[in-house]
């Protein structure tokens, strides 16, 4: 819900139409504690899917927001994220969620604006110092577990060209199959980064019509099939040469 004070405030006043919708429509995407990712492209996608060529009007909106510290840019595990600032004050959780993109036991983000280092310190108060940094040390190993689902969720979720495979959330069963799958792929020691590859690959293949391979998987389906990601993490070139749709040899006459 907007407030009457939305349209009131002197900061957003001084923003442009554009920009002010932008503002509204990162509230849908935010976390519960007001953290919303900061990929442009993925702020387009959601917010204005049927805008052509509009990345540049958001970026500009964007800047905008920063610029009257309506947002603030948060740079965590090497991801960018916004803040925005008093979303607590005035948005009503009526459904909470335990999901954060950025793990903090108190919602307060101060100690990572504009840094890129690892997780927050999360400040323990009249603890001993070896208690202390054995909490310290489970809350960075809790945060580094659910970010490595967070990312490889997000990726998939990121690409626009997709056909017709649907995007998800960490939540339910198939929350539960997609956390199951991407554990496997790390015991044997598959790499973040082959599974993104992989992920590229196949939506390379699924949305281009030069190509004849067509078969859709939910994210979980793809991690786990051994014709899905342990093919697609194969070299693009090889991919391109086995679903390339070839043209039939013409006859020739003598």
């Amino acid at each position: 819900m907007i407030k009457v004070e939305f349209w009131d405030d002197p900061k957003t006043g001084k923003c442009s139409d554009k920009a002010q919708l932008l503002f509204v429509g990162m509230w849908n995407f935010a976390d519960d504690s007001g953290i919303v990712r900061g990929d442009p492209t993925y702020l387009k996608s959601k917010i204005f899917p049927y805008k052509e060529n509009y990345l540049k009007n958001l970026e500009e909106s964007i800047k905008e927001l920063k610029e009257q510290q309506l947002i603030l840019e948060i740079k965590y595990n090497n991801e960018k994220y916004f803040w925005i600032k008093n979303f607590l004050k005035h948005q009503v959780i009526s459904h909470p969620s335990s999901f954060r993109y950025i793990e903090s036991l108190n919602d307060d983000y101060g100690e990572l604006l504009n840094d890129s280092s690892s997780p927050p310190v999360v400040p323990i108060e009249d603890s001993h110092p070896k208690v202390k940094e054995k909490v310290k040390e489970k809350v960075k190993e809790k945060v580094k577990e659910k970010d490595i689902y967070i990312v490889v969720l997000d990726f998939w979720n990121s690409i626009e060209e997709r056909g017709l495979a649907r995007k998800h959330e960490l939540k339910g069963e198939i929350g539960k199959d997609i956390k199951k799958a991407i554990d496997k792929l790390l015991e044997k020691k598959e790499s973040i980064e082959t599974i993104k590859q992989a992920i590229e690959n196949y939506f390379k293949i699924l949305s281009d019509e030069k190509y004849f391979f067509k078969y859709v998987w939910r994210l979980d389906q793809f991690l786990r099939q051994k014709n899905a990601y342990w093919v697609f993490k194969q070299d693009f070139d090889i991919l391109h040469n086995n679903y390339l749709n070839k043209k039939p040899k013409e006859s020739k006459w003598f």
